[in-house]
């Protein structure tokens, strides 16, 4: 009796060779901005991180992610989900890290921001 005849489907070996990059590169994708986050927490700071980028960013993977879930792209998902939760993620820290940075007036001039910032950085 065959495997097929006894109700046991063998793997598709294109399946599985198919399914490990989708894995994999999902994987990949899904820690790029682990970096990013490990040097906001180094320098304290996420001034650089522009909330438009982040806004679009999370977008495309939610969108993507619909998609995948919908054609059933387990592999394809499942690194879009983990990476939205690290994209969230960044985002909370760059609300609590822009929350501790010192507002600095914009009507006054360059010297006198450099004054007040060097005022903060002075322990005495």
């Amino acid at each position: 009796m065959s495997p097929s005849a006894a109700g046991l489907a063998r793997p598709s070996l294109t399946m599985v060779n198919w399914d490990i990059p989708g894995y994999i590169g999902g994987g990949i994708l899904a820690v790029c901005v682990v970096p990013q986050i490990i040097k906001v927490f180094r320098t304290r700071s996420a001034k650089d991180i522009s909330f438009l980028w982040s806004a679009m960013y999370i977008l495309g993977l939610v969108l993507t992610t619909v998609y995948l879930i919908g054609i059933g792209a387990t592999a394809g998902y499942v690194g879009t989900l983990i990476e939205i939760a690290v994209a969230v993620f960044l985002v909370l820290t760059k609300i609590y890290f822009d929350s501790r940075e010192p507002a600095v007036d914009a009507n006054l001039n360059s010297s006198t921001k450099l004054d007040v910032l060097a005022e903060e950085e002075d322990p005495n």
